[in-house]
């Protein structure tokens, strides 16, 4: 069963010039002088030609800084939606089919079947349910957060929470009582120690922590 679980993740990372582990980031100087930064459990294949820069990205998250060249744009494509832009800064996650693009320098044009958008620096674009939704405005950083290796939570419940940590660790952490599941979380974490957050949401919400084989944790 987990081999038949890990095989989707393999191909990517077999189909990729870079990729990341779970918990692991990685820079990257491309030849042009862009620079990437992959975030943790992340996949990319660098296609460039002689008209565009086009970068594929088969799962997760990076932070593109983009060298300037008007006559060779610069295309993140995730499959339902691409990020365009010739000279600015800026990170797309991806996860499934749903697209976020965080734009803190420049302007980038995200592109999803016949919608458009162009998204400015603080402000971010989402491709998600099927259709791209409205530009909105960033009162903070805190979806960049992880450059500076912290996960920041404003009143998510615990659900949320965990679905955010487990992307930096090897297995999951999982909260089995509903009730505790829904319980709203206030934190700035490093997720370069995922394993301390559990110590940090137990001491937090008053909660136990069960340890099991294969990287389990479960909350009640």
């Amino acid at each position: 069963m987990v081999a038949c679980w890990r095989l989707p993740a393999q191909l990517e990372n077999w189909r990729s010039d870079y990729h990341t582990s779970a918990g692991q980031q990685l820079g990257i100087d491309l030849e042009d002088g862009s620079r990437l930064t992959l975030n943790t459990d992340t996949a990319l294949a660098v296609r460039y030609s002689d008209n565009v820069r086009k970068i594929e990205l088969l799962r997760g998250e990076a932070y593109f800084e983009v060298a300037p060249n008007k006559n060779r744009p610069f295309v993140v494509d995730g499959g339902q939606a691409t990020a365009r832009a010739v000279g600015t800064a800026y990170s797309v996650r991806k996860q499934a089919d749903d697209l976020r693009v965080v734009v803190s320098e420049g302007t980038v044009e995200v592109v999803a079947d016949q919608a458009k958008a162009l998204v400015h620096a603080a402000e971010q674009a989402e491709y998600r349910q099927g259709r791209l939704q409205a530009v909105t405005k960033l009162d903070n950083d805190d979806a960049l957060a992880w450059r500076r290796q912290q996960i920041v939570f404003h009143r998510q419940p615990l659900t949320q929470v965990l679905e955010e940590v487990n992307r930096y660790r090897k297995g999951r952490i999982v909260a089995v009582n509903p009730q505790l599941a829904e319980r709203v979380v206030n934190g700035v974490f490093n997720n370069g120690a995922p394993d301390a957050v559990v110590a940090a949401l137990t001491a937090t919400l008053q909660a136990k922590a069960l340890q099991m084989p294969g990287g389990l944790v479960l909350l009640y």
